[in-house]
């Protein structure tokens, strides 16, 4: 961290210290709030039509604009339901420019504004995502790991084996089941496979998370039953950015004296290229609990990118490298672990190419092609160093999209083709056989809108080849064979507007999942996991179809949802405990199988909006039964909710929050139950513009009464339970 530190304190201090080299520049900060009662009105388009920058404000109508030339503009707010607002300002360099949108309620309907930005950004969909952690929402909930940051969000549950190989949990999906996205490409490391791997995303450097489901997830994968969880940090800069931009974040937590340190870099560069560079460094103790310190889980972490793109004559091309260290440790002490626990070593390095090519045709919006190469190795070690398991990955995707353009009612249509290779090879005291993985994949997608109706619907084709280097018979799992598997899956979404307040929506999804290289042919100790594992070379594919209904509430001041979903698996994929020890390494033995289930459940959200007083509650809950015995299926997560009470003035905000779970009595054979629990957090945040920065900060104290309560998804909770109070500062500035 003494590295960064210094890069850290010097782009501030330059800025600070010396503004007025940038005294041609001018910062626009503005509130909208409704011109009746005075209240924000978030999510508003603001645009600048003379040097065509726009944005949006965030959910309390407060937006930020800096690096303006200085100059006469006409800024422009839109929002539907509210009459356009506009208004001749003049932008000085020095202190912030400050504006009060007051927004007038119409009830004419506005037509649809579509905004192309020719720029190297990922083509997303118009389908709002079930989740969007951006701004503010997303500072607030800031940690160093994926799934800590969306920990208390509807629907989302953690499997952990200590703070760091924690991993989402979507409606009790998770591995490949629940895609994990960096930029829309998959990661290439091995989190999805086993619990004690970590996830390679870095949320420190993300500008916004968000979850899609349902036809729009079908976009990046057949897997997609539980959805997509997408990190989006544009390794890859944005070519159209002609400004500095540079962002610092510092996040210091009690809980494991943790800090973590980070810096973001946009640079313009002549020629209409542009470079990014970006880091992160982590350092983190044993984590102390309620009742001790759960030993063996300290961290180091780093992180480091570099990308550049630019602007052609056609369109814009880029490319980007990073690299991404993490030392950790798993602990000991529980059922059939290690008793000094085990250390892993892991490195993923990453070089991807992305060419836009706009305008093609008279019908294509949009050419995107990619190119990714990822290198994943990562090492288990027994006390003593003594090197236990070893794993390794080189992967390669290859992407070619075609964009339709908009041609009412017809949105957001695309045509794209993918490929992947990967290599797999084990070492150590696994004698699982290397192995060649390759896929190629067909999708078609396509939005529809006519008056109140709006349709989404997604196809795709896959086929998938694993091929063992060594084929061969093994006394123990069988023939070792070339194995192919081909399957069609798509989804369809059918929205109906029912009044200005109401909309109701339903999905029906047909996907399907081949088994992975580990769940065919693994053979051997997997130490850190402490499990004896035995694959199957004759599984089959998992065939899943599921529904999905749901009510959608909408006004000024409140928001409402009720979903319920259903899904019939076949074959569902799992590594099932036989109850048996491994005479050779006393390790409980697994076995790769497939048996029919079923999974439904529902959630509920709700938000209220009293002037500067906010509600917001939640509730979510899923249950999995294997259908031929009616059994309970493994790792489920209980019923759970929260409530947060919120007050939010122009420059601060303090909430307070209680979450917690019911006990978790159907469990798997072999499975232990948990107990309900209920805990609280207290947060503040408080952001400051000063000349041409952004400062902000929040406070919170986690796990406020230091309760001591277990999650059922944590493998270590026979002996420890979650994190005692956290006091957590996060300091985030933007320039």
């Amino acid at each position: 961290m003494s590295g960064l530190l210094p890069l850290i304190l010097l782009a501030y201090y330059a800025n600070a210290a010396d503004i007025a080299q940038f005294s041609g520049t001018a910062t626009l900060v503005g509130t909208v709030v409704d011109n009746e009662n005075n209240e924000p009105v978030g999510w508003c388009d603001f645009y600048l039509p003379e040097i065509k920058r726009f944005g949006r404000a965030d959910e309390f109508g407060k937006f930020f604009v800096s690096n303006l030339p200085a100059g006469e503009y006409t800024l422009f707010v839109r929002r539907i339901g509210y009459r356009e607002w506009n208004r001749r300002i003049s932008l000085l360099p020095g202190d912030p420019i400050r504006l009060a949108v007051k927004m007038t309620l119409t009830p004419v309907k506005l037509a649809e504004i579509v905004v192309e930005e020719k720029a190297n950004r990922m083509a997303t969909t118009s389908q709002t995502p079930v989740l969007d952690l951006s701004g503010e929402r997303l500072r607030s909930t800031m940690a160093t790991t994926l799934a800590a940051t969306l920990e208390n969000e509807p629907g989302i549950a953690l499997r952990t084996m200590g703070p760091a190989p924690a991993r989402p949990v979507l409606r009790g999906l998770s591995g490949d089941r629940l895609l994990l996205l960096e930029d829309g490409s998959r990661t290439g490391d091995l989190s999805a496979t086993a619990a004690d791997h970590a996830v390679v995303i870095d949320p420190m450097n993300a500008e916004r998370i968000e979850v899609l489901r349902g036809p729009a997830a079908l976009r990046y994968g057949s897997n997609t039953l539980g959805g997509v969880i997408n990190s989006i940090r544009e390794n890859i800069p944005n070519p159209s950015v002609r400004k500095l931009h540079i962002t610092t974040s510092t996040l210091i937590e009690s809980v494991n004296r943790d800090v973590s340190s980070g810096i973001d870099a946009v640079v313009p560069l002549p020629y209409q290229v542009t470079g990014r560079i970006n880091g992160n460094l982590q350092s983190a103790d044993d984590l102390k609990t309620p009742i001790g310190f759960l030993q063996n889980t300290a961290t180091n972490t780093s992180h480091a990118g570099i990308g550049i793109s630019g602007r052609t004559p056609w369109g814009s091309v880029g490319t980007a490298f990073n690299e991404y260290h993490s030392e950790y440790g798993i602990p000991g002490g529980f059922i059939g672990a290690h008793p000094s626990g085990v250390r892993i070593k892991l490195y993923r390095n990453r070089i991807e190419s992305q060419v836009q090519i706009f305008d093609f045709q008279q019908w294509i919006r949009q050419i995107e092609i990619k190119a990714i190469r990822t290198r994943y190795y990562h090492a288990e070690y027994e006390a003593g160093g003594f090197l236990g398991t070893e794993f390794g990955t080189v992967q390669y995707d290859g992407s070619l999209d075609f964009h339709w353009r908009q041609n009412d009612p017809l949105r957001n249509g695309l045509l794209g083709l993918a490929v992947e290779q990967r290599e797999y090879a084990t070492g150590g005291f696994v004698f699982s056989p290397p192995a060649r993985e390759r896929k190629a994949s067909v999708i078609l997608y396509q939005e529809h809108s006519h008056n109140q109706w709006t349709l989404t619907g997604a196809a795709r084709f896959d086929f998938n080849e694993i091929k063992p280097k060594e084929q061969r018979i093994s006394a123990r799992i069988g023939k070792l064979s070339q194995r192919q598997f081909s399957e069609f899956s798509g989804g369809i979404t059918v929205d109906r507007a029912l009044t200005s307040k109401w909309t109701a929506t339903i999905t029906g999804m047909r996907t399907h999942r081949s088994p992975g290289i580990e769940e065919l042919y693994s053979e051997g100790p997997h130490l850190a996991a402490y499990s004896y594992e035995v694959g199957n070379p004759e599984l089959g594919s998992e065939r899943a179809w599921g529904g999905e209904v749901g009510m959608k509430y909408m006004t000024q001041d409140s928001r409402a949802n009720l979903t319920f979903f259903w899904n019939e698996i076949d074959a569902y994929i799992f590594p099932r405990n036989t109850g048996l020890l491994n005479p050779r390494t006393l390790l409980m033995q697994y076995q790769y199988t497939g048996y029919d289930a079923r999974m439904c459940g529902g959630e509920a959200a709700w938000e209220k909006t009293w002037g500067r007083w906010q509600t917001m509650t939640s509730a979510s809950y899923v249950q999995g039964v294997f259908r031929e015995t009616g059994s309970p299926m493994p790792q489920i997560p209980p019923l759970s909710g929260k409530l947060t009470l919120k007050y939010q003035s122009i420059e601060w905000s303090a909430s307070a929050t209680v979450y917690g779970a019911w006990k978790q009595t159907r469990t798997a054979e072999f499975e232990t139950s948990t107990s309900q629990y209920l805990s609280g957090d207290w947060r503040f945040q408080y952001q400051v513009p000063w000349r041409a920065t952004l400062h902000t900060f929040t406070l919170s104290v986690e796990n406020l009464l230091d309760t001591d309560y277990r999650k059922h998804l944590s493998r270590v909770k026979s002996i420890m339970p979650e994190a005692g109070r956290n006091v957590k500062l996060f300091y985030r500035m933007y320039f």
